[in-house]
């Protein structure tokens, strides 16, 4: 059986928290962010919770950190509690190239804890953040600079975002289509290696947890892996001479 770590416990025991407030007071209630492991632990616990709804949102469809809502008949769903905020270099001409790692250490140098944000899109050079509303404003009033590039924020309607997808395409042969060895594939690693990050729990398949290193990926399948980053998996449909499946993985840049 698997036994959660501390701060596993305080999570579910926090989110159970949240869950009985809106049963017994009928007002809905909602986590900071969470990160992928942490949504799969709560939806492995789900029995343990108040009968009441709940929602996993992240400001857009594809989100990989989001927040957790709990509502009933009473409370009603509402807005959601995340917001987007547009981060615009104040002369794009003269501005170094946003990156995830940089608009992030500004927003923690502002002395904000990482659970109060969600991801972060980088799309022709503007920096789109997914914060909780509660902290938007200070975001707002008070992000001025990334590394030396100084900035504009406002809050953008999310549902204008259309990133351009980047990615680099590896393809080669693997004998079987199981999880460890199109990973191995993917990131160029030793099999054994690639095994070790499954079962240290590394791993998500379409959002979810899998410990299994012989799971079979079906077409289309999202991977993504803590430390190494994210790739579709694509399965040709042929073979080599060698009758090994030839696929593709799009790892995303």
């Amino acid at each position: 059986m698997y036994n959660m770590q501390k701060e596993e416990q305080i999570l579910i025991r926090h989110l159970i928290d949240l869950s009985r407030k809106t049963y017994y007071q009928h007002i809905r209630t909602y986590s900071e962010f969470v990160n992928l492991g942490e949504i799969h632990l709560f939806l492995s616990n789900i029995k343990d919770f108040e009968i009441v709804n709940y929602k996993i949102d992240g400001g857009y469809p594809e989100a990989e950190r989001c927040c957790i809502s709990f509502y009933d008949e009473r409370s009603a769903d509402g807005d959601s509690p995340v917001i987007c905020l547009s981060i615009q270099p104040v002369n794009q001409r003269f501005s170094d190239r946003l990156t995830h790692r940089d608009v992030l250490g500004a927003i923690l140098h502002l002395g904000i804890e990482r659970n109060q944000t969600g991801d972060i899109i980088i799309d022709d050079n503007i920096a789109y953040l997914f914060c909780t509303a509660g902290i938007s404003e200070f975001i707002t009033n008070n992000l001025i600079k990334v590394k030396h590039t100084k900035v504009n924020v406002c809050i953008y309607n999310a549902e204008k975002i259309r990133p351009s997808i980047k990615y680099k395409i590896r393809q080669g042969t693997v004998s079987s289509i199981r999880l460890d060895a199109v990973i191995s594939l993917a990131f160029s690693l030793p099999r054994s290696k690639a095994v070790s990050y499954i079962l240290a729990g590394s791993v998500y398949v379409n959002g979810l947890l899998v410990e299994s290193s012989s799971y079979m990926l079906k077409d289309n399948d999202v991977i993504s892996v803590r430390k190494l980053g994210k790739f579709k998996f694509e399965n040709t449909g042929t073979k080599s001479r060698k009758d090994n499946f030839v696929i593709k993985t799009h790892i995303y840049i």
